[in-house]
């Protein structure tokens, strides 16, 4: 006779709970991939044959009309912040709002430049014990318009580099 394989597990005694019903796996697939979707990185493009300085001088020139100031900028990222003011709050007091807008460069073997952008919503007390806070802007909306600010600028660096080689 054969020897019986000792169980791994075995259920609590009492009554069972019913199991949830299994997901279609091609149902199960959408949705991790629409999760993964939400929770990926963060925008970004390549550029071929940019530098972080071009690319901060495209940032630089579509944000700062829009009010953004660059705070600190370096090889590998830029900082520009947006000052939305003082809010109330429901509860008592006042919060100072920023909008944080951060680039990161990437270089890539390929003598392409990674390009990816990300926002913070970041608010600071104002004369009161609340303590500051920071959020990603992670929306799927906020997230799409961080892509689209990012292709415009890889498009206009992209017409900048084609005509400096035709000259």
């Amino acid at each position: 006779p054969r020897a019986r394989m000792p169980r791994l597990y075995s259920p609590p005694p009492g009554p069972r709970m019913p199991m949830l019903p299994l997901l279609p796996p091609v149902r199960l697939g959408a949705l991790l991939l629409a999760t993964l979707q939400l929770r990926g990185r963060d925008p970004a493009v390549r550029i071929r044959g940019a530098t972080p300085e071009q690319v901060t001088a495209a940032f630089t020139a579509e944000l700062e009309p829009q009010g953004y100031r660059l705070e600190r900028a370096n090889k590998k990222e830029v900082l520009y912040i947006l000052d939305g003011g003082v809010v109330a709050q429901n509860g008592g007091g006042f919060v100072h709002l920023f909008t944080d807008l951060k680039v990161r460069y990437r270089p890539q073997r390929d003598s392409t430049l990674e390009v990816g952008v990300s926002q913070v919503l970041r608010g600071e007390a104002v004369g009161n014990r609340m303590v500051g806070f920071e959020r990603p802007v992670n929306s799927r909306e906020s997230l799409q318009k961080l892509q689209h600010l990012a292709e415009v600028i890889r498009d206009r660096v992209e017409a900048a580099l084609a005509d400096t080689a035709g000259s």
